[in-house]
């Protein structure tokens, strides 16, 4: 009768993004709530079918995990602010170099917010019959490629060292794979 989703309240996780695909196929927002006790807000979407289930999409307003020390109480860890950006005059949504990602996104993704960032897409493209050319690009560094037939599943990841602008490897197209990913190595 009801699909629930749980999600945080930050891009590009939010709410809006989870309810993206159930829009495209005519769901519609019915309500909006705050549970402040619960550090929580809330939308709920229904399908103009009444056969089809109600979506109930809720999302933290707390992020938890590693401490870090925020004297200046904006989000970001002081020692990750004094070794790139030289002191605490920064503010989380600035974007240093204009490539669309504030300060508190890099500090999260463990980015450098001095160096402009893009996105670690994987482009795969058909080389020869039966093999695919896996690239992303990349500034150097080692990775692993993670593969498999779903997210939970994956097989042992494959070393990659990659050059100084793309990283590529070669696949078989008829491995069953549907999910790859990207993680550095440290």
């Amino acid at each position: 009768d009801h699909i629930a989703l749980r999600t945080f309240n930050i891009a590009p996780l939010g709410i809006e993004t989870l309810a993206k695909p159930f829009v495209a196929i005519g769901y519609q927002a019915c309500g909006d709530y705050v549970f402040e006790s619960k550090k929580l807000v809330a939308k709920h979407y229904e399908h103009p079918d009444p056969k089809q289930p109600k979506v109930f999409i809720r999302a933290s307003l707390i992020l938890t995990g590693v401490p870090i020390e925020d004297a200046d109480r904006d989000g970001l860890d002081d020692g990750w602010e004094r070794r790139f950006l030289g002191g605490l005059d920064h503010g989380p949504r600035e974007d240093l170099v204009g490539d669309g990602y504030s300060l508190v996104r890099k500090f999260v993704a463990g980015w450098d917010p001095t160096v402009p960032a893009s996105p670690q897409a994987l482009e795969i493209t058909p080389w020869s019959p039966g093999v695919v050319r896996v690239s992303w690009p990349w500034s150097g560094g080692v990775q692993e490629l993670l593969s498999g037939a779903d997210p939970g599943n994956l097989l042992d990841p494959v070393p990659v060292e990659t050059g100084p602008h793309e990283g590529a490897l070669f696949l078989p197209s008829t491995n069953g794979y549907r999910f790859l990913g990207l993680r550095a190595v440290q």
